[in-house]
């Protein structure tokens, strides 16, 4: 007699797969608290895979300006996600 598996699944567990889901939702929402410029930094950067000059020549800023964004949203970021 063949035997079930006991759970089909890439590896991850449910719990698992439910942290993962929570903790994406919790960082899209924190992203949307971020002023305009620094979520849309982050974005192009962390959700579109875009690289600093990429980004630097979409939002036409200089590159030391675009580094300023992304560190200070990603200070934001923290700060938010430590308190959750």
């Amino acid at each position: 007699m063949d035997e079930m598996p006991t759970h089909l699944s890439d590896g991850a567990s449910p719990e698992m797969d439910l942290l993962r889901n929570d903790l994406h939702t919790a960082v899209r929402n924190a992203v949307g608290t971020l002023p305009k410029v620094q979520r849309m930094a982050i974005s192009l950067y962390y959700f579109h895979d875009r690289s600093y000059v990429e980004i630097a020549e979409i939002m036409s800023i200089p590159m030391n300006t675009l580094k300023s964004h992304i560190y200070r949203a990603k200070q934001t970021l923290k700060t938010i996600l430590n308190t959750e």
